[in-house]
This record gives structure tokens, C-alpha cells and sequence, in this order.
């Protein structure tokens, strides 16, 4: 996550921060001690919590992913700032990289991310709110045996045929491109589908943000679920969902309000918390014709909670809502970043 989050941040983001490091791609905390599992560094060492965090990172991103090759490009950047080159051996560099955590990573990222956000500037915000956008993807991975035993590829394909295939949720600032947070699983298996990993981004979620998300997200469950906890929402609806706009409370030409009945409990779903989801929502429906050249996208219906039409009027919603392209972006970037097919 870490890495990820690093990724398609502009570089005007990067200067406005205060309390973190930069260093041309990477963004750094001041103190990565909580990083490693050493904690605080006590003596000198050549392979500090920076360096060492910069060169595991800069692995991911490179053709040449070798240790090798990271201490190569280490010793570039001392020759020109006039230092003396280390040793090519990788032992030392392996035995510091090593003793990064997972926990220590995921801390990290949400830190940085925190102070990213916190240095948007009001004038960026909708309504004073903070825009993330919610999508989900798949990838292969490495063809190894444990890889296939965590990860098992399509059911589809023939054993031996394929690659291990994992599913990935990410939570996207809409202002920044920094990922807010993320959930990764396999492809297949009960719990592993992208509305079980989503739902555990979602929760995470407060009452000063709105969250954008495809059709998929417009599922009753989901939207009941965040207004449960006050966070707005603007997802496409659902084709499959049939939408009457003679029915409901008019607020305007095709946007209306409707209440929506909670169906009866998925077999996946937890008692407990099917129970503490209320018996109907209400929510706000709404079809905007499009006049955007090139597209061939010629009328948008989404749904939505901003239930107060005076508020947001469906043409504003449905510019919102257009916005949510960038998180494919966002993910298209990492994807191509990092070499994930």
C-alpha cells in the first residue's frame, strides 16, 4: 500500500507539504522508524530508514527488479553528490530490507496520505467536502507454487494454463490521486468479491467526505450502509434496477426521491449486521442529458443522497459523478507503474 500510494501525485501536491520528505517520485514521513522493525536508529548505518525504504521502493518500479541493481543505482546518486560508492555485495541492503513491516508500511502510507489531504485547499473541496472514488481490479501475478496455493488462478483455465489472479479494492482522493486505502484478496472465494472488500474501505469512511463508485456500488446494502454513518454518496444506478420517474417524490424533470424497501438477506451476509441496516432508505434518482463532444455517452442516471435538490441540482450531481473516471485512471497509472497486467 505504501507504494501504491505514492503514485500520480502532482508536483505541486508534493511542495505544499510540511511534515513529510520529498524526493523527486517519493514521498517520505520524517520519522519512518515505525517502518522497520528496529524502530529508531541508534548508530550510523549506511543503509538508513530512508535509503533503505527509497531503494525497496524504486525495486518495484524498475524493469530490473535485482538487489543488485538498486545498489547500483545507490551508488550513482553518492558519486553525484560526491560520496564514496558502498560495497556491490547486497547482504547488508538485504538484511536492512528485511526488517521492514507490513504494518509499518500500511501505517506509513495512511500518515502520508493524511497530510496530503490536509493541505487541499478549501477552494478544491465540493461543498466543503472531501471527493474519494471507489473501483475495483484484478491482476496477475508470478506463476509459483505459492503464489497458485494463496492466490489460485481462474476456475476457468486448465491447471498449469494460467496465473494466479488477485483481486484489489482501493479508495482514490479524487483532489490528490493518493490512495486512501486499500484491500486486496484472491479472485475467487466467499468474502473475496469487490463489494466485500469495498465494504471495508467504506466503513472507514467519515461524515466530511463523498464517495464516488459505478453501478455495481449502487446496491442496497452499501448505500444503507453509508448513510448509516453519514457519508454521501454518488454512484451510476444500476441497469439492472427498473426506474420510474412517474413514482416518488418529484423534485424536477426526470429527479425524483424514492424509498427503497431492504431485500431479504444475501446467504453471505452476516445476521447481525443484515439486522442493524434500516428496514428502507430513501434516496435520489436522477437522468441528466449529456453534451460532451466525443462521447458516446448521451444520458447519465445516478443515484445519489443529497436527498435536498437545493443543495445539488442533478446536472451538478451528474458532473460529480463524471469525475469518478479518474480513479480508473488512478488505477491504470499504478497498474502501468508497477508492470501489474
Amino acid at each position: 500500500m505504501f507504494i501504491l500510494a505514492l503514485l500520480g501525485l502532482s508536483k505541486k501536491v508534493k511542495n505544499s507539504l510540511t511534515s513529510i520528505k520529498t524526493g523527486g517520485l517519493f514521498i517520505f514521513p520524517k520519522s519512518s522508524a515505525n517502518v522497520f522493525s528496529w524502530g529508531k536508529e541508534i548508530r550510523r548505518r549506511t543503509y538508513t530508514h530512508e535509503v533503505t525504504l527509497k531503494l525497496f521502493i524504486t525495486q518495484f518500479i524498475t524493469s530490473d527488479r535485482s538487489c543488485h541493481d538498486a545498489i547500483s543505482r545507490f551508488n550513482a546518486s553518492r558519486a553525484a553528490n560526491g560520496l564514496a560508492p558502498v560495497s556491490l555485495n547486497t547482504g547488508a541492503y538485504c538484511r536492512a530490507r528485511a526488517k521492514i513491516t507490513k504494518n509499518g508500511l500500511e501505517q506509513s502510507a495512511k500518515q502520508i496520505y493524511s497530510e496530503i489531504e490536509n493541505n487541499v485547499p478549501a477552494a478544491q473541496l465540493w461543498r466543503g467536502k472531501h471527493i474519494v472514488v471507489i473501483d475495483g481490479t484484478t491482476f496477475s501475478m508470478a506463476d509459483t507454487p505459492s503464489n497458485q496455493e494463496a492466490f489460485p488462478q481462474h476456475g476457468n483455465q486448465k491447471l498449469g494454463c494460467g496465473f494466479p489472479l488477485c483481486r484489489a479494492v482501493a479508495l482514490f482522493s479524487l483532489h490528490t490521486g493518493a490512495i486512501v486505502d486499500f484491500k486486496a484478496a484472491p479472485y475467487q472465494g466467499q468474502g473475496n468479491g469487490e463489494l466485500s472488500l469495498a465494504s471495508k474501505l467504506l466503513s472507514t469512511l467519515g461524515k466530511n467526505e463523498i464517495v464516488l463508485g459505478d453501478a455495481l456500488y449502487s446496491s442496497y446494502f452499501v448505500m444503507a450502509s453509508l448513510i448509516l454513518q453519514g457519508t454521501d454518496f454518488v454512484f451510476h444506478a444500476c441497469g439492472s434496477r427498473k426506474i420510474d420517474f412517474r413514482k416518488g417524490y418529484r423534485v424536477g424533470k426526470y429527479d425524483h426521491i424514492v424509498c427503497l424497501k431492504k431485500p431479504q438477506k444475501p446467504k453471505g451476509m452476516d445476521r447481525k449486521m443484515y439486522d442493524q441496516l434500516p428496514d428502507e432508505i430513501s434516496v435520489r434518482i436522477s437522468k441528466t442529458k449529456l453534451n460532451i463532444p466525443g462521447s458516446r455517452v448521451k444520458a447519465l442516471t445516478t443515484i445519489s443522497s443529497f436527498i435536498d435538490s437545493k443543495k445539488a441540482t442533478k446536472d451538478e450531481l451528474a458532473l460529480l459523478y463524471k469525475k469518478r473516471w479518474f480513479g480508473e485512471l488512478f488505477l491504470r497509472n499504478i497498474k502501468a507503474s508497477m508492470g501489474m497486467a
